[in-house]
């Protein structure tokens, strides 16, 4: 099975091959799956924040970065799952469909869940942040991430 490449990254791919490909998906996660598509886990924007805080390199190989414990769904359950909740009680980007073994069947994400039409009132957000500038003191971060 085929899965976009964007959502998809090896444990030894490094921070920066990370961040690009989030960037291009704009799910703010990808999974981390081994050579023969088992999945070994998640990473996501507030993951790689925490490993630069943590003064991580770009160039690292993301293995002790990604979460080894992700949120998933078994394809035999997911006709009963409540994907719209879960995507929003827990503010994920995309979600991984498994078997049994942990194999990677499916990828669901914000855009299968939810369409266009669908409004959100906007009195649920908490807040607001305007980022102006061109984001030079976050080189070189702000090079394969906006602010």
């Amino acid at each position: 099975m085929k899965f976009q490449k964007n959502l998809v990254i090896n444990k030894l791919d490094t921070i920066k091959t990370a961040m690009i490909k989030i960037k291009k998906n704009g799910s703010r996660t990808v999974i981390v799956l081994d050579k023969n598509k088992k999945l070994l886990g998640t990473l996501s924007e507030g993951d790689i924040h925490t490993a630069l805080i943590k003064n991580a390199k770009v160039s690292e190989k993301i293995d002790n970065y990604y979460n080894k414990y992700p949120k998933k769904i078994f394809i035999q359950n997911l006709k009963n799952t409540k994907l719209k909740k879960m995507f929003i009680n827990y503010r994920f980007g995309l979600m991984p469909v498994v078997d049994k073994k942990k194999f990677l069947k499916k990828i669901i994400t914000w855009n299968d869940v939810f369409s266009d039409s669908e409004k959100f009132d906007l009195k649920e957000i908490d807040v607001v942040i305007m980022a102006g500038g061109k984001g030079k003191r976050l080189k070189p971060l702000t090079e394969v991430l906006p602010k």
